[in-house]
């Protein structure tokens, strides 16, 4: 598909019109003037790259993570052998990931130094083309240009805002994405869902920086705006879409660590709780607040039960088509991704049905990846049947979410788990109890709980090279510190409980009869910043983990 002879190459490869237009959308020339030095100065620019991922400000990680690409490997069917239009590319943080998968890619992007920056990401990629012009007038220029696949992903809500005349610019958009498709093509759309239970907790939209503007319904006349589900498909349908299948990121769009499928939700059996994967994400989740008056992830529970996460949920994914060709398989159920992982460690988990059971499958996203070896091992098999049972991890979110609650309560909830890890181990030959060398990561929320009350350890990949056991007392404290860490929020206990993280987890411990001194307790929290930064790549400081506090709510 030609494009049109009016734009010329700049030094970046950028092809733009002879006379720049000025466009509105930045992110502030200190943040943009960073990313493209960022990616200027990086030799290896693709989605897996350890130069890129190195950088930690919030421009950098949101528009060079590889984590943005999560958002379409589950739809990566769509892409590959594919020719996909991406409106709207902004600095190339999706960019990327579908010019490694996709036959060929055409990014617009109004802004020239965004685009700019785009191109310097997808330099090595030959079929990608980046254009900087405005949808509006690409779209002029090319009203016979037709794809497999047009993408607006963070876009739709930025309408208003480049289109003053139209009475509903977000459905003129929508028209104007749709006539570049083939007749078999499909829309791929990704946007804020106005009404995400994290909205309702207090975080701020994500466009004004303020608490409420979406649920209130405020948004100024000609600023960006997002949409409730209905809306949305309401808009979707007016702009000639018949077909639309919705998938659910998770937290959201912009830094997803799982999708959520529509057989998810088609009340066909067997499926899997989604529940854990909605909970679990929030601790991801790089916009949320903490001044809440309620526990997001605890809340994820009784809107499951009651059918409403796909109303609720913080972002909506949409296939949009005019066939039901692009449905995915209704085997599918949802996809998950360890977030904040070195190359080598990054896997997509895929749960799918298969009969009359639900199938657990593993992929390494970055076989490529040749860093030499390491003191960590990640060996979680390809394969294992999905297990549909309760894990202590929610026991001990209600728990902590209670008003008033103590360190009694907690340890309920920890002793028998801890009778589980003393069941499990042996004594070294020192007498110290060890646990198998793939105990690392035995916490309370990769155990479940069967309905004879047996624990059941799942999907423990991590252990040290060396293959040596662990002691066992180091995986309780492991445990039950990523727990706590993992609630983003409490109810504030009862007077004089703890709010330390350290100090908390010792004190159950205690109670649950494994009495840690000061040293032991320093060794271990030191060995717990090494597994961290062996996984992941970056350090912490020991003192992170032992000044870390519970984020206590002042209401129940």
């Amino acid at each position: 598909m030609p494009i049109s002879q009016d734009y010329q190459p700049d030094e970046y490869g950028v092809l733009s019109l002879p006379q720049t237009r000025a466009f509105a959308y930045s992110d502030g020339d200190a943040a943009e003037e960073e990313l493209f030095n960022i990616v200027q100065e990086s030799k290896d620019r693709s989605v897996f790259s350890l130069e890129l991922g190195a950088k930690r400000t919030w421009p950098a990680i949101y528009h060079l993570s590889p984590t943005r690409a999560n958002l379409l490997r589950p739809l990566r069917y769509l892409l590959e052998n594919a020719s996909v239009l991406e409106l709207g590319s902004g600095c190339g943080g999706i960019s990327r990931y579908l010019g490694e998968t996709a036959t060929s890619l055409v990014c617009v992007e109004g802004s020239i130094r965004r685009a700019r920056t785009g191109a310097l990401r997808c330099a090595d990629l030959p079929n990608v083309t980046v254009v900087s012009d405005t949808i509006q007038h690409f779209a002029s220029l090319h009203p016979d240009n037709k794809y497999d696949v047009v993408t607006l992903i963070g876009v739709l809500e930025y309408s208003r805002m480049f289109d003053k005349n139209s009475a509903s610019p977000e459905l003129e958009l929508l028209r104007l994405a749709k006539n570049f498709l083939k007749p078999d093509g499909c829309l791929l759309l990704a946007i804020e869902n106005k009404l995400g239970l994290k909205y309702f907790a207090g975080s701020r939209e994500d466009h004004t920086g303020q608490a409420y503007v979406g649920i209130n319904n405020a948004y100024r006349d000609f600023g960006p705006v997002t949409f409730g589900r209905r809306e949305l498909e309401k808009v979707l349908t007016q702009s000639g879409f018949s077909h639309l299948t919705q998938l659910i990121p998770l937290p959201d769009y912009k830094l997803p660590t799982g999708v959520l499928m529509p057989a998810c939700f088609d009340g066909q059996t067997p499926n899997i709780d989604p529940c854990p994967l909605l909970a679990a994400s929030d601790l991801y989740d790089w916009q949320s607040t903490s001044l809440v008056g309620f526990s997001v992830p605890a809340a994820y529970r009784g809107l499951v039960e009651n059918g409403l996460i796909q109303d609720l949920c913080n972002s909506f994914l949409y296939i949009a088509a005019c066939s039901e060709k692009h449905q995915p398989s209704s085997r599918q159920l949802a996809f998950h991704y360890g977030p904040q992982r070195l190359p080598r460690f990054s896997r997509e988990t895929a749960f799918e049905r298969s009969e009359d059971k639900v199938l657990v499958f593993r992929r390494s996203l970055c076989p490529q990846d040749q860093a030499g070896p390491s003191d960590l091992q990640n060996h979680a098999p390809d394969v294992e049947p999905y297990l549909p049972y309760p894990s202590p991890f929610e026991q001990l979110t209600r728990v902590m979410n209670r008003p008033g609650w103590t360190e009694q309560d907690v340890a309920a909830v920890v002793v028998p788990y801890v009778k589980f890890l003393q069941a499990s181990a042996r004594k070294d030959e020192q007498g110290k109890l060890v646990l198998p060398a793939n105990s690392l990561d035995m916490t309370l929320a990769n155990v479940l709980v069967d309905e004879n009350g047996a624990f059941i350890p799942f999907d423990l990949e991590w252990s040290f090279a060396d293959s040596e056991p662990v002691p066992l007392n180091f995986v309780a404290l492991k445990g039950l510190y990523s727990s706590f860490d993992s609630l983003k929020t409490v109810a504030p206990p009862r007077k004089g409980i703890p709010d330390n993280v350290i100090m908390l987890a010792k004190l159950v411990l205690l109670l649950a009869g494994l009495p840690m001194n000061l040293d032991e307790l320093t060794e271990y929290v030191v060995k717990i910043t090494q597994i961290y930064a062996m996984a992941s790549g970056f350090s912490i400081h020991p003192d992170h983990i032992l000044q870390r506090k519970l984020n206590c709510r002042l209401v129940g």
